[in-house]
């Protein structure tokens, strides 16, 4: 008789590569992952052979990670938002009628967490916010949840903390959407005219603090910045600021070879490819964007517009003891491809001339 052990009925993705079989003989494993509101997405069987009598089902949560991915469009922050960061998988033994179900969460990393755990879905928890910035946290869609929202500003040339409860609305996705922007968060609590200092977001369930994020703002004046949006390791939109330098760079592609007796080009292609330097980071940021460089999908946000682009190479590079600040240094290109446009607008015609002749 043989049993399946390693299966929760809710785990993250990688902890299903401990899922193990245990039996005597050749057994047939008959794996199924199906997403909801889609269905069916992944099915096949197969045979095993036991090694010490387990059989170890290989790299199964990077399969169901790809499933999520694909299935929910991960690869593109531009189209619609997905409806679901988890799966329904199912590993049976036909021949015995053993079969166990799991909902499997996305996650690309051992957390050390367990799915159960309630806590938002980030991997930063000590952030730098500048205004405008859009900051969106994610919590387990279950009931008994409340969320205490702690500001501090300045009025007056007075410092107030003040605090504001919300309880999120569940509903039929992964996760419940949280709006943490500093706009938001001030304009909540706070009269108009206010200065906001500093905010924590909180995290409770049945009257017990469970996590915290805490958003610090930062007013220093940067000559360039710009908001990426990515999925994080969880399968949530992330945000983070580039606060460095851009590096614009044109590549000139072509393919060269004989016409008869002419030697010419072919296929000209200019290609546009850029470098972003984050700036300097602070405590907790690194982690962020070592997360970012292995998303699936990246993008830059303009107002309520997300541009997808793909990240092609990243310079991450960390020396410690260092008394020195880090910064992370991205190659990337839009995902479509971008033309220079020639400026084919009209002429500005003056009702009457700039330069009057009769002027003496």
């Amino acid at each position: 008789m043989s049993t399946i052990t390693g299966m929760a009925q809710r785990m993250f993705a990688m902890e299903a590569d401990d899922i193990t079989i245990q039996c005597s003989d050749e057994v047939t494993v008959n794996v199924i992952v199906s997403v909801a509101g889609i269905g069916l997405v992944y099915e096949n069987a197969a045979n095993y052979q036991p090694v010490n009598g387990i059989v170890k089902l290989g790299e199964l949560g990077e399969l169901v990670n790809r499933c999520i991915e694909i299935s929910n469009s991960f690869h593109s922050l531009a189209s619609e938002q997905r409806r679901y960061a988890s799966c329904t998988l199912t590993v049976g033994i036909p021949d015995e009628e053993i079969e166990e179900t799991a909902e499997v969460l996305y996650c690309r990393k051992r957390v050390g967490l367990s799915a159960t755990d309630i806590l938002f879905m980030t991997g930063c928890r000590n952030r730098r916010v500048v205004p405008g910035q859009h900051v969106i946290l994610y919590v387990p869609n279950q009931q008994g949840l409340t969320i205490q929202h702690k500001v501090a500003y300045l009025y007056n040339e007075q410092v107030y903390y003040v605090s504001d409860t919300e309880e999120p609305v569940t509903g039929q996705n992964t996760y419940i959407c949280i709006d943490c922007s500093p706009e938001l968060e001030l304009s909540a609590v706070a009269p108009s005219g206010s200065t906001l200092i500093y905010y924590d977001v909180e995290l409770y369930y049945d009257n017990e603090l469970c996590d915290r994020v805490h958003c610090e703002i930062d007013t220093t004046y940067y000559a360039r910045k710009a908001e990426w949006i990515f999925i994080n390791l969880f399968g949530v939109q992330e945000s983070v600021i580039m606060r460095g330098n851009e590096e614009d760079e044109v590549k000139h592609e072509a393919s060269y070879g004989y016409a008869g007796t002419i030697y010419r080009k072919f296929d000209t292609q200019l290609t546009y490819e850029r470098k972003t330097n984050s700036g300097w980071l602070a405590p907790g940021e690194w982690e962020m964007l070592c997360d970012l460089s292995e998303s699936p999908a990246t993008g830059i946000r303009t107002g309520n517009d997300i541009t997808d682009l793909v990240i092609t190479g990243a310079e991450v590079k960390r020396v410690n003891p260092s008394n020195e600040p880090e910064a992370v240094t991205f190659t990337w290109r839009y995902k479509d491809r971008v033309e220079l446009a020639p400026d084919t607008k009209k002429l500005f015609v003056f009702e009457r001339p700039p330069f009057d002749e009769s002027f003496e």
